[in-house]
C-alpha cells in the first residue's frame, strides 16, 4: 500500500532544507535526546527521524545500525501526517503495517511511538520515535516525555540552523571590514582623517607616498605644518566650517613634500561631528595646474604675438598694406602711409582701384591680379607717375586676399642711371647707398667692389669681402642651387629673389636680392643690391600661421560663431552659423544683425527691459545686443534665432567686445549654442516629476558628481528637506558611509547599469534611518552615463523589529545554555560545600590555618553557588534569596579583593564607618553591583589612580523626594565609588545604562554591566545617581533603603540535629556526590544506602523499603528522571518520604517536585546544615 503524502508536502520539504542537517555526522545534542527517550520509554530502539523527499535518514539512532531507509515502508511516514503522536500498539494487528518487511523480518517491529517534529512555521520535517520488538503500550508520563523530547529536537534544530547564519553573517561582516580596510589602504588617492584641530588621526599609504613622507613622520604633523603658508587662512576656514557641520567640495591648497617642494591638492572633506573627526579624499591636481598655467602663458604669447607682428609690420622699414579679395585695403602700415601719401582712415575699406586708377594702365594691376588668381608671389619694378617714383614690389596671395611689401626705389633707379653715366657718379651713389651693394664677376664670383652698408651689415672688412667669393656668404646646402641659377642666366638680364646669406657671427638671414649685369673694367661682372627682408618674412609666417588658425577654430566650432563691426555688421559668419540657420556666409556678411536672424518682438521687450534695468533708453535693435559689453559686461541670454526657411529654434546667445591693441572696441563678436534638446528634456523631466511626485518613495536623480537634479515630494517627506533647498547640492551629507563605500557603489553603476543594498543615511532633524536602495543608470542621447536615478524604500522600523527579535531569541538560547552549566556547576560544587564542612568533624584537631583555608573553600563553594544562581536569575528570572545585610562587611571585603588583584598603580581608599544601618536584599547581587562599578572604575584609569569606596548613612527628606521621583522619605545607606579616570562624555551620559551599550573595544565589553547594575539596585528599592568630567573623573553613588533600628544577623554557631540511626536512600547519578552525602550523614549518626539512577534506586527502594525512613532524589539522572522515579516510589509505598534535590532550582522543577506531593526541595549545592536541616524536618512532620 503506497504512503500517502502530505497536502503540504513542498512546502515542508522546503522547511527540512532549510536546516541543512541530511547525511551530516552525528551530533551530541540530537543522540542525548534519542538515548533520554529510548531510558524513559525503556526501548531497545529510538530515533530521529527525517523525512526526505524518497526516504527517512536518521539524524541519530539508538538500537539500529541503518542511517535510514524507503520512505514507503517508514512508519514515520505515517507520523508526520498528523500533529499528534502516532502509537502503534502491534503493528501486525494494524493493516497499514502487518506486511511491512520491517515488521515481518528483522528488526520485527511490533510497537512504534513516534512524536512529530513541527518546526516554529507548522511544517513537519520529522518524528522522534521509539521502537519495541513486542507489542506494548506507553504510560500517559511517557507520552508527555517523548512530546517534550520531540519539541527540545525541533529547539536543537532551530539553534543549530541560528548557529549556522550567524556564522555566515559574521564571516560577511569580516569580510565586508577587510575590504573596507584593503581599499583604504590600496586607494590611489589621497585618503585622511583629521580632528577639528587638524591633527592626523589615519592616513593612506598613496597620502604619504604622494608627499614622500613615512606614515609616522606625517601622523607628527598637523595640517598646518604641512600646508603652503599663503594657504593657511584659506585652509583654517575650511576646518572651521567643518567643524560646524558644512561639507567642503573641491577646495584647493598646496602641501609641502618631504623634499621641500608643493604639491597642488583639490579636497573634498566630510564631517562626522559626533566623533568630532573630518573624513577627507585628495587628489593631486598639480599637473592640471602646470598645464592651466601654460595654457593662460599660450593666450598670452598670441596676444603678444600679435602685437609683435603689428609692431614689427610698424617698425619694418618697407611698406606695408593688405588687401581682401575685394581689392579693399584692411591694413596699412605707417612706411605705406608716407610712400602713398595718404592716411590710413582714408584708405581702409576703400578700393584699390578706385584710389589708385593710374596703376590700372602699368604692371600694378597686371601683377596683382596673376598674384591673386594663380595664387603665387610675384616680384616686381614699376614706375607711378601720380606719385613721381619707382617702386620694387612684392606681392603675396593668401586665401584672404593679397600682402604687398613695397619700397621707394627711385633713388636706387637714379643711382643706376648715374652709374651708366658715370662710374665716379656710380661709385658715389654705390657707397653712399643705405642697402648693402656689391660688385662681383659672373664667372668666379669673386668681390670686385663692395659699399660700406655691406661691410658693417655682414660684419666683414672691405679686404675681407676682396678675398672671398659669393659662395663664402652662402649655406654650404644652397651652393648647389646658386651655381646653377649662375650658369642658367642670360647675358645682360636682371635678377631679383630671396636668397640666405650668413654674417661673419654665423646669423643667417633672408635677403631680396636685385641684380644688373655690367662690365666692370673690362670684366663680365653684376652689380648686386641686397635687403635684409628676415623680420619681414618672419611677420609674414606668423601671420598666416594667425589667421589659419582662427579660421580652423571658427569653423571647427560647433556653435554659432559671428562677428561685426561697431554698427552690427557681420563681418564673420562660422560653418556652425552656416548649418545651423540655413545662410551662407556669402549671403549674410555685409549685412545687419539683428533684424536678419532676430525675433522682433523678443528684441523689442529685451530693449524694455534694459532701459528699466539700467535707468537709461535703449532702442529695440542691434544696441540691445551690445550696451552692456559695451560697459565691460558680457550679455548672455536665451533668444529665438530664425532660420532662412523661417523656422525658429532657442539658442543661448553670450555676447562680447572685440577690442585693438590699444584696448579700443572694434567690433563684438556673439557665440550661440542651440539648446533645442535642452528645452526638450526639461519639459520631459518636469511631466515625469509629476507623475514621480504621487510616489511613495523617495524618488531622486543625482549627477555623476553625486549633485542633486531632482528631489520628490516623497523624499522631502523621507528626509525632512525641501526640494528648494536641496537640488544643487551634493548628496554626500545623505550617507552614513563612508565615500569609499559610496564610490563602490557608483562604480558599480557605472560597470553594470544598476545597484542594489541598504544604506544609513540622516534626516534633516539628524534622525537615522535605513533604506532600501535601488540605484539605476540613466544615458544620454548618445547612450554615455549622464546621471543616476535613486528609489529609497524606509525599513528602519523593519530592521528595528528584527533586531530586537534577534535579541530574544539569543537570549532564549542563552537561557537554555546557562540551565545547563548551572546544573553541571552545581553538581561539582555541592560534593565540595559538603567535604569543607565534613572535615572539621572528621578530622577535630585540625590546626588554625588549615581550618582557615577549609572556611575560605567553604565561603568561596557557597559564593560560586550565589554566582550560579545569579546567572540562573539572569536566563530565567529566578529571585535570588534576601536577607538582613550589614554593607561595610561586603563593601571591605570588595576593597580587599580590588587590593590584590587590580594594577598596583590603583590606589584603593576606603571609608566604612563601623555605625552603618543594615539593608535587606540579596548579598551575592549586591556583591555583582559593587564588583561591577569597581571594574569599570579600574577599566577609566589606564594609567593609574585613586579608586575611593565609601559608605554613610543618610535620611532623606521631603525636599529631596520632590527632586528626586525615584527616592522615597526614609533612612537611606548610600555607597560611593569613585575614580580618578577619563570620565564620561557628556553626550552619552544618558545612555550608559542602556543593554548592550558600550565604549570599550569589540570583545572587551557586553553592554550588560552597568544595566545588570540599575536593575539590581532598583529591584532592592534603590536608586543610583553619576556624577563624572571628562577628564577628571566618574562617582556613582547607591541609595538603598535602610532598616532603622535593625542589626545585621551574624551567623551564631547552632547545634546541628543527629539522626538517630534511620536508614536513609541517597539517589543521584554524581559518585562525588553520593560519596560525600553518605559520609556526612553517617557522621551525623544515620545509615546510608546510595543508587546512580532512578532504577537503582527503586530496587533498593523494593528490596529495604519496610527500613528506608526518607529518600534523598535527584530530580535529573539518566534512565529515569526524578519525577517519574518518585511517582513510582510512591506506587510502591504512598507514605514515602522523599527530599527532593537538583542543581537546577528553577521554578519548572520546585512545581513538578510539589505536584508530586514533596515538600522537601535542597538546591545544588547544599550545606551539611541545610541537608541536615531538611531531614529533621521531614522525620519530625
Amino acid at each position: 500500500m503506497q504512503v500517502p503524502r502530505p497536502p503540504d508536502e513542498e512546502a515542508r520539504l522546503a522547511a527540512l532544507y532549510q536546516y541543512a542537517i541530511l547525511d551530516t555526522p552525528p551530533e551530541e545534542d540530537f543522540d542525548a535526546l534519542t538515548q533520554l527517550a529510548a531510558q524513559i520509554c525503556q526501548a531497545p530502539i529510538a530515533l530521529i527521524s527525517l523525512m526526505d523527499c524518497d526516504r527517512q535518514w536518521f539524524k541519530s539512532k539508538i538500537g539500529i545500525d541503518v542511517s535510514g531507509t524507503s520512505r514507503e515502508v517508514a512508519f514515520c511516514a505515517y507520523a508526520i501526517l498528523q500533529p499528534e503522536i502516532l502509537v502503534v500498539p502491534d503493528a501486525l494487528e494494524d493493516e497499514r503495517f502487518a506486511n511491512n518487511p520491517y515488521v515481518t523480518s528483522a528488526p520485527y517491529i511490533r510497537f512504534y511511538a513516534g512524536v512529530p517534529l513541527v518546526t516554529p512555521s507548522g511544517a513537519v520535517v520529522g518524528t522522534l520515535c521509539v521502537i519495541d520488538r513486542v507489542a506494548r503500550s506507553l504510560e500517559p508520563q511517557q507520552l508527555s516525555a517523548l512530546k517534550s523530547l520531540g519539541k527540545q529536537a525541533v529547539t536543537q534544530l532551530e539553534l543549530r540552523r541560528r548557529i549556522i547564519e550567524l556564522d555566515r553573517t559574521t564571516q560577511k561582516k569580516q569580510q565586508a571590514q577587510a575590504e573596507l580596510e584593503s581599499f583604504f589602504n590600496l586607494s590611489l588617492d589621497l585618503l585622511c582623517v583629521v580632528n577639528f584641530a587638524g591633527e592626523f588621526k589615519r592616513i593612506n599609504s598613496a597620502f604619504a607616498t604622494g608627499l614622500g613622507y613615512t606614515q609616522a613622520e606625517i601622523i607628527a604633523q598637523t595640517v598646518s605644518d604641512l600646508v603652503h603658508p599663503d594657504d593657511r587662512d584659506r585652509t583654517a576656514q575650511a576646518l572651521e566650517q567643518l567643524s560646524q557641520g558644512q561639507l567642503i567640495v573641491n577646495f584647493e591648497n598646496r602641501y609641502r613634500t618631504k623634499n621641500g617642494e608643493y604639491r597642488w591638492l583639490a579636497w573634498k572633506a566630510r564631517p562626522l561631528i559626533e566623533d568630532r573627526l573630518i573624513y577627507a579624499i585628495a587628489r593631486d591636481i598639480t599637473e592640471r595646474k602646470r598645464l592651466e598655467s601654460q595654457h593662460l602663458q599660450r593666450l598670452a604669447d598670441e596676444t603678444a604675438a600679435r602685437i609683435q607682428i603689428a609692431n614689427i609690420l610698424e617698425s619694418i622699414t618697407d611698406a606695408f598694406f593688405a588687401l581682401d579679395r575685394q581689392w579693399r585695403f584692411t591694413y596699412l602700415n605707417h612706411q605705406a602711409e608716407r610712400l602713398l601719401q595718404r592716411q590710413r582712415d582714408e584708405l581702409l575699406g576703400k578700393n584699390l582701384w578706385e584710389e589708385f586708377p593710374e596703376a590700372i594702365k602699368n604692371d600694378f594691376y597686371t601683377q596683382y591680379h596673376r598674384a591673386l588668381t594663380e595664387q603665387v608671389s610675384v616680384t616686381f619694378t614699376e614706375f607711378y607717375p601720380p606719385l613721381d617714383g619707382w617702386f620694387l614690389v612684392r606681392v603675396y596671395p593668401s586665401s584672404e586676399g593679397l600682402s604687398v611689401y613695397f619700397q621707394d626705389i627711385t633713388a636706387s633707379k637714379q643711382a643706376e642711371v648715374a652709374l651708366r653715366q658715370s662710374e665716379e657718379r656710380y661709385r658715389l651713389l654705390f657707397e653712399s647707398n643705405p642697402q648693402p651693394m656689391w660688385v662681383n664677376d659672373i664667372e668666379t664670383l669673386q668681390f670686385l667692389a663692395i659699399n660700406q652698408a655691406a661691410i658693417q651689415h655682414y660684419g666683414y672688412s672691405r679686404a675681407e669681402f676682396l678675398s672671398m667669393s659669393i659662395k663664402d656668404i652662402r649655406p654650404p646646402e644652397d651652393i648647389p642651387r646658386l651655381v646653377e641659377t649662375v650658369a642658367n642666366r642670360a647675358p645682360g638680364m636682371t635678377e631679383a629673389g630671396i636668397w640666405r646669406h650668413r654674417k661673419k657671427d654665423g646669423t643667417l638671414i633672408d635677403v631680396e636680392i636685385s641684380t644688373h649685369s655690367l662690365n666692370f673694367s673690362g670684366r663680365r661682372a653684376e652689380i648686386v643690391l641686397a635687403s635684409d627682408v628676415t623680420q619681414r618674412r618672419q611677420a609674414e609666417a606668423q601671420l598666416l600661421e594667425i589667421t589659419l588658425l582662427q579660421q580652423t577654430i571658427l569653423n571647427a566650432a560647433n556653435y554659432t560663431i559671428i562677428s561685426t563691426d561697431i554698427d552690427g555688421i557681420i563681418h564673420t559668419f562660422n560653418t556652425a552659423a552656416e548649418r545651423l540657420l540655413g545662410y551662407s556666409a556669402e549671403e549674410v556678411v555685409g549685412k545687419q544683425t539683428p533684424i536678419l536672424i532676430h525675433d522682433r518682438q523678443e528684441v523689442i521687450e529685451r530693449a524694455a527691459q534694459l532701459s528699466e534695468e539700467l535707468q537709461t533708453p535703449i532702442k529695440p535693435g542691434f544696441e540691445v545686443f551690445i550696451t552692456k559689453p559695451r560697459r565691460g559686461v558680457p550679455e548672455e541670454g536665451e533668444w529665438t534665432y530664425i532660420r532662412k526657411d523661417g523656422s525658429r529654434f532657442p539658442v543661448r546667445l553670450s555676447v562680447t567686445p572685440l577690442q585693438d591693441s590699444q584696448g579700443q572696441i572694434t567690433g563684438f563678436l556673439g557665440i550661440a549654442s542651440d539648446i533645442t534638446q535642452r528645452k526638450q528634456d526639461e519639459e520631459q523631466i518636469r511631466q515625469q516629476a509629476a507623475l514621480l511626485d504621487i510616489a511613495t518613495d523617495a524618488i531622486f536623480v543625482q549627477s555623476l558628481d553625486r549633485e542633486i537634479l531632482f528631489w520628490n515630494k516623497a523624499a522631502e517627506r523621507l528626509y525632512g528637506y525641501p526640494a528648494a533647498e536641496i537640488l544643487g547640492k551634493e548628496a554626500n551629507f545623505l550617507y552614513q558611509e563612508t565615500l569609499g563605500e559610496l564610490e563602490e557603489a557608483q562604480q558599480h553603476v557605472l560597470d553594470k547599469g544598476d545597484w542594489y543594498g541598504e544604506l544609513e543615511q540622516l534626516t534633516q532633524a539628524g534622525r537615522k534611518i535605513i533604506v532600501e536602495s535601488r540605484w539605476t543608470l540613466v544615458r544620454d542621447e548618445e547612450n554615455q552615463p549622464q546621471s543616476i536615478l535613486i528609489v529609497n524604500t524606509d525599513i528602519t522600523e523593519q530592521k528595528q523589529l528584527a533586531a530586537q527579535f534577534f535579541r530574544i531569541q539569543r537570549l532564549e538560547s542563552i537561557g537554555t545554555l546557562a540551565s545547563g552549566i548551572a546544573h553541571d556547576l552545581n553538581n561539582l560544587l555541592t560534593p565540595m560545600l559538603a567535604v569543607a564542612q565534613l572535615l572539621p568533624y572528621k578530622i577535630p584537631n585540625l590546626d588554625e590555618r588549615t581550618q582557615q583555608l577549609l572556611k575560605i573553600i567553604e565561603t568561596n563553594t557557597k559564593r560560586g553557588a550565589d554566582l550560579v544562581k545569579q546567572v540562573l536569575s539572569f536566563a530565567k528570572g529566578i529571585e535570588g534569596k534576601h536577607s538582613i545585610i550589614q554593607l561595610e562587611h561586603l563593601a571591605w571585603e570588595i576593597s580587599q579583593v580590588a587590593s590584590e588583584t587590580f594594577p598596583k598603580s590603583i590606589e584603593i581608599q576606603t571609608d566604612l564607618p563601623p555605625d552603618l544601618l543594615p539593608v535587606f536584599g540579596d548579598a551575592t547581587q549586591l556583591h555583582q553591583v559593587l564588583i561591577n562599578l569597581c571594574l569599570n572604575a579600574r577599566d577609566a584609569m589606564p594609567e593609574g589612580g585613586v579608586l575611593s569606596l565609601s559608605a554613610k548613612n543618610i535620611v532623606l527628606d521631603e525636599n529631596y523626594v520632590h527632586m528626586n521621583l525615584e527616592a522615597k522619605v526614609g533612612h537611606y545607606v548610600v555607597v560611593t565609588i569613585s575614580d580618578t579616570g577619563i570620565g564620561i562624555a557628556p553626550d552619552i551620559m544618558d545612555r550608559i545604562f542602556e543593554p548592550f551599550f558600550t565604549t570599550k573595544e569589540t570583545g572587551k565589553g557586553t553592554g550588560l554591566g552597568l544595566s545588570t547594575v540599575m536593575g539590581i539596585v532598583k529591584s532592592h528599592g534603590g536608586f543610583i545617581n553619576v556624577y563624572s568630567e571628562v577628564k577628571q573623573g566618574t562617582k556613582f553613588k547607591i541609595y538603598l533603603p535602610a532598616l532603622e533600628g535593625e542589626k545585621a544577623l551574624i551567623g551564631i554557631p547552632q547545634l546541628l540535629p543527629k539522626g538517630n540511626g534511620e536508614l536513609i536512600l541517597v539517589a543521584d547519578d554524581e559518585a562525588a556526590i553520593r560519596e560525600v552525602v553518605k559520609a556526612s550523614l553517617e557522621t551525623y549518626n544515620y545509615q546510608v544506602l546510595t543508587a546512580s539512577d532512578g532504577i537503582e534506586a527503586l530496587a533498593l527502594y523494593a528490596q529495604y523499603k519496610d527500613k528506608v525512613s526518607v529518600v534523598l532524589m535527584d530530580m535529573m539522572m539518566p534512565s529515569m528522571e526524578g519525577p517519574v522515579a518518585i511517582r513510582t516510589l510512591q506506587k510502591i509505598n504512598s507514605k514515602v518520604k522523599v527530599v527532593a534535590v537538583s542543581g537546577l532550582s528553577s521554578s519548572n522543577l520546585v512545581n513538578a517536585a510539589r505536584n508530586v506531593g514533596i515538600q522537601e526541595f535542597l538546591a545544588k549545592p547544599f550545606t551539611s546544615e541545610e541537608l541536615l536541616l531538611a531531614l529533621h524536618r521531614i522525620l519530625s512532620a
